[in-house]
């Protein structure tokens, strides 16, 4: 089993992770997404092959037949603004197949980059990823022009659904009130790793920075995190058609979104790491607070309007006296008198249980009006 993201390769002396990009698109506790982008910086003599392999493992089980290429989806100059926060100056064609397509992409104020449309295929144990870019897709011409230092960028991008069922390094603690959410984020770790898979210990590619985003529902609080990393917290952009044309899910949520983002550098050794332990909690509703109130308040009551039926006053408190009195003298108890407070504040009780649970009735309409007006 792995523990931790990491991408192997052959040669992987000569290629180098840029940038890892992962985004964790949580809706609910059974409804998780990922998307992985590697801006992978390759050496000039590697073009030269017929094609290039690569090994991506992930720490989290994936949705077998959900592996998702998401370059199509790139192809727009609104979605690569919105992913890469960067005014987009051109997109150029650079493939030599109109089956398979790759684009230069250049933007304001980065280096211009491929994006290119690779294989992606699955393993058996649901944590492996398979990746294969046909370098026989690139025009040659246009190629050559793209090198700087004897190398050159291509990103892949790729979409996959969590196993929650078999993964681990997601810890999910859901009641009916509220959800607990313990994500577990490592890179390049090693220790897992045993003599039986050492040949991935042997062609791991070095990932030099590392960006972490978790999108989720805004009803959620951040918890535990690691602060040194965490770079903004900011509301997913609003707007309709921004996100929707990226990630089909949003058209089915009605609540807004926060986006948490980390940063780390790794300087580029394939034996650093990064480990990022986050964990967030949903907040209950009004609704239910009035509820949880309400009940609780009913509860009390109840035992208060019992109490006079079990419990004989005059005989606890006079051997209460007993005790701490040396003279064991008695005294007359007012039972009627302690009866009536008790029935008095059971009924107090009971009449704030019918208002509260009347106002969190009227609430609840209220929220089934707003939103029958939105649609």
């Amino acid at each position: 089993m792995c523990e931790s993201f990491i991408v192997t390769c052959t040669d992987n002396d000569k290629v180098e992770i840029d940038e890892f990009h992962i985004n964790f698109w949580h809706f609910s506790h059974d409804h998780t997404i990922i998307d992985i982008g590697l801006l992978v910086e390759l050496d000039a003599s590697l073009m030269l092959k017929d094609e290039l392999s690569f090994e991506f493992y992930s720490p989290f089980h994936y949705v077998s037949g959900e592996t998702e290429n998401l370059s199509n989806l790139m192809s727009k100059n609104e979605t690569l603004q919105l992913i890469f926060n960067d005014e987009v100056k051109s997109i150029t064609n650079c493939s030599s197949s109109i089956a398979k397509k790759s684009n230069v992409i250049k933007f304001k104020n980065k280096k211009k980059m491929i994006l290119t449309e690779s294989s992606f295929s699955e393993s058996d144990n649901e944590q492996k990823i398979n990746i294969v870019i046909d370098n026989k897709n690139f025009d040659n011409k246009t190629l050559g022009t793209l090198f700087e230092n004897n190398s050159i960028k291509l990103y892949l991008r790729f979409r996959y659904k969590v196993n929650r069922n078999k993964t681990s390094n997601i810890y999910i603690d859901k009641t009916f009130s509220d959800e607990q959410l313990l994500i577990d984020f490592r890179f390049n770790e090693v220790r897992f790793l045993t003599n039986e898979n050492s040949k991935i210990y042997d062609t791991i590619i070095a990932i030099r920075k590392v960006y972490v985003f978790v999108i989720l529902p805004i009803n959620y609080s951040i918890k535990l995190n690691s602060d040194i990393y965490l770079k903004y917290i900011r509301v997913l952009e609003a707007d309709e058609n921004c996100w929707v044309d990226y990630i089909d899910e949003l058209k089915n949520h009605k609540k807004r979104f926060l986006v948490y983002y980390w940063k780390n550098q790794l300087n580029n050794n394939p034996t650093n790491y990064f480990n990022l332990l986050v964990s967030f909690k949903s907040q209950t509703s009004n609704l239910f607070n009035k509820l949880k109130f309400a009940t609780e308040l009913g509860v009390l009551s109840i035992a208060f309007l019992l109490i006079p039926e079990f419990i004989n006053f005059d005989t606890i408190i006079n051997e209460i006296i007993t005790v701490i009195n040396p003279f064991e003298f008695k005294i007359n108890i007012n039972r009627t008198l302690i009866n009536t407070i008790i029935q008095a504040v059971g009924t107090i009780g009971f009449t704030l249980v019918l208002g509260v649970t009347s106002n969190a009735i009227w609430d609840f309409g209220k929220s089934l009006i707003k939103r029958s007006k939105k649609q």
